[in-house]
C-alpha cells in the first residue's frame, strides 16, 4: 500500500526521512525541459531522502520564477507496490515568460519609443535572452542582453549586455525645480560572471566598458534655453572601463507573487586610468532587502540602500526619484554623489485566484540625497507616503500592472498620493 504525503504534512519527516528514493516523476511540463527541474533538486534516485534537501529543492524551483511547483511523496511498503522506499512526484506548471516591452513617452519636446521582447526561459532551458529597439527624437538605438544562470550545468551565472542608447536627463535644483538637461549617448559592453558558493552566499566579477558623449543634441529648444540661463554647457566625450566586484548574502524566497527572506547586495565599481579610463572614480552601493509573509497572504517589505561615488562627470552620478525608486518625485530629481534611501511597503490581496490577484499597497519612501556632496548626507530627508493597487497575473512572469501615473498632493509636510 502506498501512502501519499503532501509536503506540509506534520508527520512527513518521521515517516519518510532516510528512505531510499526510488524515482522522481515530473508531470505538467509543457515548455521547460525536464533537466532544468532535475538540476535544481541536488538529489537523485538512489539517494536517501532528507526532508530539508527535499524542501530546499522545491524552493529552488520556485525561485526560478518560471514554474508553479507542488510536491508529493509516496511511501511504499516492503513487498508492496510501490516497493519500500519513496516515490517523489513534482507537479509543475510553466509560467508564461516571454514578455513584450512597449513604451511611448512624449512631453517637453521629447518623444521616446521603446519596443522589445525578452524571455527568462528561452527555448525552455532557463536562459534569458532579450532585446529592445529605442528611438529618441529620431535617434535610433537599442539594447540586447543574455543570461545563463546555470553555465556548464553548475550554479554559475554568466551574462552580458550590449548598449547603444540615447537618453535625455533632466536636472533639478535642491527645491525640485528644473534647471537644465543633457543628452547622453552611450555605447556600453558589460560582461559578468558570478558563482553561488552557498545558498546564502554568491560572489561575482564583471567588466563594464562605456563610451559616452554628453551634449544637448536631442533636447528641445526650451531646455537648451534653460541650460543657457543657468550656465550649463555640455560637450563631453569620455571613455571609462570599470572593474566590478559584488557579493550577495542571504536569499529571497518566492512563492509566485509573495516573497520572504533577507538579502544584502554589495556592489563595488572602480574606474582606473590604468585600465584606459579617462576618469578615475569609484562607486559603492549596498542594498538590503527583507520580506515577511503575514496573515491573509499579506507581505511586508523593507528596503534600505546606501550609495557613494567620487565621480566628477555628471553622467556618472546617482539619479534617484520616480516610480522605480522614490515615488512622488520626478524621475532623476535627486542628483547626488552620496545618498541613503529607505522604502517600506505593505501588500495585502483583496482578490486572490489562480489567474488573477488584486493587491492593495500601502507604502512610504524616504531619501537623503544632498545635491552638494559637502553637505551632510543625513540632512534634508525627503518623504512620500501613498497607497495603490497591483494587478497580478500569477501564470505570467513579472506581469504586474501598477495603477495609472500618480497624482500628487502635499499634506502635513509630506507627499501623500494615490497610485
Amino acid at each position: 500500500m502506498a501512502i501519499a504525503l503532501p509536503a506540509w504534512c506534520g508527520d512527513l519527516e518521521n515517516a519518510v526521512a532516510g528512505e531510499k528514493i526510488n524515482s522522481i516523476n515530473i508531470t505538467g511540463l509543457k515548455r521547460t525541459k525536464e533537466f532544468v527541474v532535475l538540476r535544481e533538486l541536488r538529489f537523485a534516485p538512489g539517494d536517501r531522502l532528507a526532508i530539508d534537501s527535499y524542501e530546499e529543492g522545491l524552493q529552488r524551483l520556485r525561485n526560478l520564477q518560471i514554474l508553479q511547483v507542488e510536491g508529493e511523496i509516496k511511501k511504499g511498503e516492503k513487498g508492496g507496490t510501490p516497493p519500500a522506499g519513496v516515490e517523489l512526484t513534482l507537479r509543475v506548471d510553466d509560467r508564461l515568460t516571454t514578455i513584450p516591452i512597449f513604451r511611448i513617452i512624449s512631453g517637453g519636446g521629447t518623444t521616446s519609443t521603446i519596443v522589445g521582447l525578452y524571455d527568462i526561459n528561452a527555448f525552455g532551458r532557463y536562459l534569458e535572452l532579450g532585446g529592445q529597439y529605442e528611438n529618441l527624437n529620431g535617434r535610433n538605438g537599442g539594447v540586447v542582453w543574455f543570461r545563463n544562470p546555470r553555465f556548464l550545468g553548475q550554479f554559475l551565472r554568466v551574462g552580458g549586455d550590449f548598449w547603444l542608447i540615447t537618453r535625455n536627463r533632466d536636472l533639478f535644483n535642491n527645491n525640485g525645480e528644473e534647471e537644465g538637461a543633457f543628452t547622453l549617448d552611450r555605447k556600453r559592453i558589460h560582461l559578468f560572471a558570478d558563482r553561488e558558493f552557498h545558498r546564502y552566499f554568491t560572489f561575482g566579477v564583471g567588466i563594464d566598458s562605456q563610451s559616452d558623449e554628453v551634449s544637448d543634441n536631442a533636447l528641445s529648444l526650451g531646455r537648451i534655453a534653460l541650460n543657457a540661463a543657468n550656465g550649463f554647457r555640455f560637450d563631453i566625450k569620455q571613455k571609462n572601463h570599470l572593474l566590478q566586484l559584488y557579493t550577495r548574502l542571504g536569499r529571497l524566497n518566492y512563492d509566485l507573487y509573495r516573497v520572504r527572506g533577507f538579502e544584502s547586495l554589495v556592489e563595488y565599481d572602480q574606474s582606473l586610468t590604468s585600465l584606459g579610463s579617462d576618469e578615475t572614480f569609484y562607486r559603492l552601493q549596498v542594498t538590503n532587502t527583507a520580506f515577511w509573509m503575514l496573515p491573509r497572504n499579506a507581505n511586508l517589505g523593507l528596503l534600505f540602500r546606501v550609495g557613494s561615488t567620487d565621480a566628477d562627470s555628471i553622467q556618472n552620478r546617482y539619479y534617484l526619484g520616480g516610480f522605480d525608486s522614490i515615488r512622488g518625485y520626478n524621475d532623476g530629481q535627486f542628483r547626488t554623489k552620496n545618498f541613503w534611501q529607505a522604502n517600506i511597503e505593505y501588500r495585502v490581496p483583496s482578490i486572490e485566484g489562480p489567474q488573477f490577484v488584486l493587491q492593495h499597497v500601502l507604502f512610504s519612501d524616504l531619501i537623503a540625497a544632498p545635491q552638494a556632496s559637502s553637505r551632510p548626507v543625513d540632512q534634508d530627508v525627503s518623504t512620500s507616503i501613498g497607497t495603490g493597487m497591483r494587478f497580478i497575473f500569477p501564470k505570467i512572469y513579472r506581469f504586474v500592472l501598477p495603477c495609472p501615473p500618480p497624482v500628487f498632493k502635499k499634506c502635513l509636510k509630506h507627499r501623500i498620493f494615490l497610485i
